[in-house]
């Protein structure tokens, strides 16, 4: 909830894309700073990581959605199926700290993140409607 508060009052003040590039990259190095550094320290960043991902969701939602016209319905359910890597990244998490270690298994949430960040500073489009791409090609 203090996520969420946070980053209610942070869109009315800057641009919900640059929240999320820096949400993203926050998250990447957290994740990966507890991969090398067991301790005290890496689990208090860890509840820093919950605060991020209460932010991160709906800008990722509302940046998804941008500018699809008719298709806008589709792609939010997509969305909310997506969500299913909530549940299976963490049993690929389980599994990988068995393998390995539990401070190496943070390198599977750091990809996330890190995708997570692909997506806010190059894959995500937003100049043309989806319907416009159709038929421009």
């Amino acid at each position: 909830m203090i996520g969420r508060l946070i980053g209610t009052a942070l869109f009315s003040t800057v641009n919900a894309r640059l929240v999320l590039i820096i949400n993203a990259l926050t998250a990447v190095a957290v994740t990966a700073f507890v991969a090398v550094n067991p301790g005290v320290s890496s689990a208090y960043l860890l509840i820093a990581v919950g605060l991020l991902n209460s932010i991160m969701y709906p800008v990722i939602f509302s940046l998804a959605v941008d500018n699809l016209g008719s298709y806008t319905e589709k792609a939010s359910g997509f969305l909310v199926m997506a969500g299913l890597g909530g549940a299976t990244i963490p049993l690929l998490q389980t599994a990988l700290s068995s393998a390995a270690t539990l401070n190496v298994s943070f390198l599977l949430p750091a990809a996330c993140y890190g995708f997570i960040l692909l997506f806010a500073t190059s894959l995500y489009r937003p100049e043309y409607p989806v319907t416009e791409k159709l038929t421009n090609g």
